[in-house]
């Protein structure tokens, strides 16, 4: 199921983690437009590895390359989700 998909059948989302390869990259630019679109500036975050080349600067959008562990990685999204509001607890 295609990202856009997912929003259509979920209208309760609000907010969304892309992770990227290559090979993504046409189409994930429009979708990560539609996204910001409809759930607003700051609530989407793309995640991706070192190698992929994605643009390190979308208006809107928090980028975030994968160049540790991704455990560690997990402490960066939780910053991004409390930064939008959410209460986090663990």
């Amino acid at each position: 199921m295609l990202a856009l998909d997912t929003l259509k059948h979920q209208a309760d989302i609000t907010y969304a983690f892309f992770v990227f390869n290559n090979e993504d990259l046409t189409y994930a630019m429009f979708e990560l437009g539609h996204f910001v679109g409809k759930l607003g500036q700051g609530r989407v975050t793309v995640l991706h590895m070192s190698d992929v080349n994605f643009p390190k600067s979308v208006p809107g959008v928090a980028v975030k390359p994968i160049v540790v562990k991704l455990e560690e990685a997990s402490l960066a999204l939780i910053r991004e989700l409390k930064g939008a509001g959410y209460k986090i607890s663990f």
